[in-house]
């Protein structure tokens, strides 16, 4: 049960990366998005009766439909994990991508995620990815080298504190500077509590929650500007090893 969402009455949702924990509100890099819609409040309720009635968790719980809620500011698009689409609304958003995609991830071993970033790379969007997965540096190898592969930028950070974020925000800024606010509600921040990991897609109790606002992105934005410019401890770096080899990837260590 890695979820990390409360409601309030009939109308709160607060969700996000962080545990209810000392760590989670003082010491790691977390973010937390309060919405307020009905709507919303009444389709997370329905994911906690599921748990706490009706005793489902895991893959023991049914295929739902993500929430898809029009509020006063914006789409709020929510999908549920498992067998509630999480892992398809954070592909489509993804594939969707058209100039940028930054992700601050506490892990990120996902080969299906990895494989839609670096789709999103080839295609000419420009691609980020910020991770704190030292506890499992092995198992994200594949999908670090994927992405460098593909002339993604991919950093494990080296701040004090744990960068627990799970967070992407998706074609912000646009190529002169400016955002997107037409065609499918762009940009857009995915955030929620499920990590890119199998385990975060397929088996945990978790909660995707896409943002459709200018004015998140912005503040997301600021937050991955400022993590993205702090201590690394490895980076990757695309380079030609020979005349055949058009784009071949190492992962290397490196301080900034």
């Amino acid at each position: 049960m890695h979820d990390k969402f409360a409601v309030f009455g009939r109308h709160v949702v607060w969700t996000g990366s962080a545990n209810f924990t000392d760590d989670g509100f003082a010491r790691n890099f977390e973010n937390i998005v309060i919405i307020t819609s009905t709507e919303l409040a009444d389709g997370y309720r329905g994911e906690f009766d599921r748990m706490h009635r009706q005793r489902q968790f895991s893959t023991g719980k049914p295929t739902r439909q993500p929430l898809h809620v029009t509020t006063g500011d914006g789409v709020v698009q929510v999908a549920f994990s498992p067998n509630g689409g999480a892992e398809a609304l954070i592909i489509d958003h993804l594939a969707a991508a058209r100039t940028s995609v930054d992700v601050a991830a506490h892990e990120f071993t996902r080969t299906e995620l990895a494989h839609a970033l670096a789709t999103a790379a080839v295609g000419g969007a420009s691609v980020r990815v910020l991770y704190d997965d030292g506890h499992q540096r092995g198992d994200s190898v594949s999908a670090k080298v994927s992405l460098c592969i593909a002339g993604a930028l991919v950093v494990e950070e080296e701040s004090r504190g744990t960068l627990h974020h799970k967070y992407a925000i998706i074609d912000w800024p646009t190529a002169d500077g400016a955002p997107i606010e037409s065609d499918g509600g762009r940009p857009v921040v995915i955030t929620g509590s499920a990590n890119w990991t199998g385990n975060g897609m397929t088996k945990n109790d978790e909660n995707v929650m896409a943002v459709h606002n200018a004015t998140v992105a912005a503040r997301f934005a600021s937050d991955f500007e400022q993590l993205w410019d702090g201590p690394v401890y490895e980076q990757c770096r695309t380079f030609t090893l020979l005349p055949f080899v058009a784009n071949a990837a190492v992962v290397m260590g490196a301080r900034r």
